[in-house]
């Protein structure tokens, strides 16, 4: 199971909270930023000849080892804070989610039983 873009399932609460024009305003300026950056990453590995679609060949052909070093680093960092959250999201009392209402409610219904 991964959690990586699991972060979408509570943009409705962050909506909800924060005010829905400027929370909308703000995702599409991210998706703008997001397919920008993609399309430069995407034309420098096809006008770069020796990446063949290789992260840290990009980095390194960039910026030199630091840069290879670089995307290492960045690629680590995501996945170690990716695991963090998914073992936080598993531990943690329902009480630390204020956006979550799924506490257990008491019966109001006596049942008997035959």
């Amino acid at each position: 199971m991964s959690v990586a873009g699991a972060g979408v399932l509570g943009i409705s609460g962050a909506i909800a909270q924060s005010g829905g024009l400027i929370s909308i305003f703000f995702i599409l300026v991210i998706a703008v930023l997001t397919k920008r950056s993609y399309d430069v990453l995407i034309g420098l590995s096809l006008d770069t000849e020796g990446v063949n679609g290789s992260y840290e060949r990009l980095g390194e052909i960039a910026s030199g080892k630091a840069g290879r070093i670089a995307v290492y680093a960045s690629k680590f960092v995501y996945t170690f804070f990716t695991l963090v959250a998914s073992r936080l999201s598993r531990t943690a009392p329902v009480d630390a989610w204020p956006t979550c209402n799924l506490k257990p409610q008491p019966h109001t219904q006596n049942f008997k039983t035959r």
